[in-house]
């Protein structure tokens, strides 16, 4: 039954699930001899991949033919396609009788759920700007608040996204909770926030980065590592446990107009619901087709 179980997964090209199963069996100790294996299934093992995985597992350090596998199998480009990985998704779905009447109220449910389910950096968001030529940008920023006045944000005005924003004043947000599968999509109008809110969340942050946000002249070339470190041992040195906000750093506001929350489902048929911003300050909700 072994034997019949591993020549699905390594066919399949699922490597992580032979190495489960071949772990399995150490953890029962019904390990066979390693030559009588790689006889018995010499037709499946002809794979260097497969020849590598199954080589490994009978070292000392059993336990590390994982990452041993993961080597081989990038080397194994007839063994397994990047077309072939993919997910079926079916923890939850989303319907239009359950979201909120307006996508704020629906991304703070949506938040509060994704810190409870201890999602990795819940508040990492992708930022797209677009500049004068007409060419997107992407980054990964941290939100630092939102509410009905929209979703902020703080950075180095001076950076390529500043730059961006001062000359086309729009931009798009992307959240990614693998872990519940789930996206939000955010775009709308983007202003600085005020001097003061600016000041008060840089006063709020560890020292050493205020130190960084003074030392970097954010998106600008430098020689290199040890340049950079220099500079921040500059900053350092002249303002000591005391660093200032510098004039070229805050935080930018995204008012939102359109928001759309993906939930993923079943065979591609995920749930999107799309709210719009109406000219009358109302919020239309929609479901889109996947």
């Amino acid at each position: 039954m072994f034997y019949f179980l591993l020549r699905q997964r390594v066919y399949s090209g699922d490597l992580f699930a032979v190495f489960s199963e071949t772990v399995e069996m150490d953890q029962m100790k019904q390990e066979p001899h390693p030559v009588d294996l790689l006889q018995e299934t010499e037709e499946v093992f002809a794979s260097p991949v497969a020849q590598g995985l199954f080589h490994s597992r009978f070292d000392d350090s059993t336990r590390y033919c994982h990452a041993r596998a993961v080597a081989f199998m990038h080397k194994g480009k007839n063994f397994m396609s990047i077309a072939d990985i993919r997910t079926d998704y079916a923890q939850a779905d989303l319907s239009e009788t359950d979201a909120a009447a307006d996508p704020v109220t629906q991304f703070a449910k949506w938040f509060d759920e994704a810190l409870h389910a201890e999602v990795p950096e819940p508040n990492a968001m992708g930022v797209s700007t677009v500049g004068e030529n007409g060419r997107p940008s992407s980054r990964i920023v941290l939100i630092k608040d939102f509410d009905e006045r929209g979703f902020t944000w703080f950075t180095n005005y001076g950076s390529r996204k500043g730059r961006e924003l001062e000359k086309n004043p729009y931009a798009a947000l992307l959240f990614h909770w693998i872990v519940l599968e789930r996206e939000v999509r955010i775009e709308g109008r983007v202003e600085r926030v005020s001097a003061e809110e600016s000041e008060q969340y840089f006063q709020s942050r560890p020292l050493k980065s205020r130190l960084s946000a003074i030392a970097s002249v954010q998106s600008a070339p430098i020689e290199d590592r040890a340049a950079l470190e220099a500079q921040y041992a500059k900053a350092e040195e002249q303002h000591g446990d005391s660093a200032p906000r510098p004039q070229h750093w805050g935080g930018y506001r995204l008012k939102p107009e359109y928001v759309e929350f993906w939930q993923g489902r079943r065979s591609r048929l995920h749930d999107r619901i799309a709210y719009t911003l109406e000219k009358d300050g109302q919020w239309k909700r929609q479901r889109l087709q996947p």
